[in-house]
């Protein structure tokens, strides 16, 4: 016959396992947006390259539609007045892209080291591109705009060409404006989501 365990017997219940100490592990998105950093300055730099490549390219192109005459030679033209109109925001549009770049690889190689200067650095690289792109559209709205509806209705008043042009024109001026204000309130995303994640508690207290 099995012997009963007293209730005044010590119980021998095995000690507690101690619970591990949680790794020091840094938030995802420091990694994360470090890589996106370098990314998009390569990518930046890249589209820089090959605007100033494909700059005579295009311009032979012209060249090449005028010599056909009719409405090749109207729509060459056109096409030569709206990139001479957009000079000024394309120049000032190369200066932004290199600055944003440098400060992008200074944030991104800061993150992936973990240092506080990637956020300092990450910080400024999206107050920076949300500033210069709205000053993108102002300039673009004030100074190009103007510029380029005078330039583009004097080809067409002495090419003397009838209101199917004049239609293509006013879609064209309409895209123009479209894309001059919702393009670089697009390229604002990544800024704001720089600024949203890594100005979190969790990140600041990990770059220290």
């Amino acid at each position: 016959m099995p012997e009963e365990s007293s209730p005044y017997a010590p119980s021998f219940a095995p000690p507690p396992v101690p619970a591990e100490a949680p790794l020091d592990r840094p938030p995802g998105q420091i990694k994360v947006f470090g890589i996106l950093h370098l990314v998009f300055a390569a990518i930046g730099t890249l589209g820089v390259l090959a605007s100033v490549v494909m700059k005579p390219v295009t311009e032979k192109m012209y060249e090449a539609q005028e010599k056909m005459g009719g409405q090749q030679e109207i729509q060459a033209r056109m096409s030569r007045e709206l990139v001479t109109s957009m000079e000024p925001v394309t120049y000032f549009q190369y200066g932004a892209s290199v600055l944003l770049t440098v400060l992008l690889v200074l944030a991104g190689l800061g993150l992936l080291k973990r240092r506080a200067g990637g956020l300092k650095y990450s910080n400024a690289y999206a107050w920076t591109a949300i500033g210069l792109r709205l000053l993108t559209v102002v300039l673009a709205l004030v100074y190009v705009l103007p510029r380029m509806s005078a330039a583009m209705e004097g080809v067409i008043k002495g090419s003397g060409a009838g209101k199917e042009t004049e239609t293509a024109l006013a879609i064209t001026k309409f895209s123009m404006m479209a894309g001059i204000v919702i393009g670089p309130l697009m390229y604002c995303i990544y800024p704001v989501l720089v600024l949203v994640f890594l100005n979190r508690r969790s990140v600041k207290a990990a770059l220290g």
